[in-house]
């Protein structure tokens, strides 16, 4: 598994986004869906096919967030050089 280098601030970003997308989009979007089932049939129910595809998109990002946390290495701002172009430089 490959380390993933990210600055502590980046981490903090990254975790205020997945707690967003669980505790409030994930419930939103489950919503939706109960909603959408209510209105009948879901083969011709296009409620239901844009809130699956909404699920979808936010389940994806929650499980791409979670693999990003798995595999960082919190680098510090001190640590990063300056001189040359690398990862936590502005060019």
């Amino acid at each position: 598994m490959a380390e993933l280098f990210i600055t502590a601030e980046g981490k903090a970003e990254k975790e205020e986004r997945l707690r967003y997308l669980k505790n409030v989009k994930r419930p939103e979007v489950l919503d939706k869906l109960k909603v959408a089932r209510d209105f009948g049939d879901l083969s011709e129910n296009s409620e239901y096919d844009a809130a699956k595809k909404e699920q979808s998109i936010v389940e994806t990002e929650i499980a791409s967030i979670e693999e990003t946390l798995r595999k960082a290495k919190i680098i510090s701002e001190k640590d990063i050089n300056k001189d040359t172009v690398g990862v936590g430089n502005t060019v």
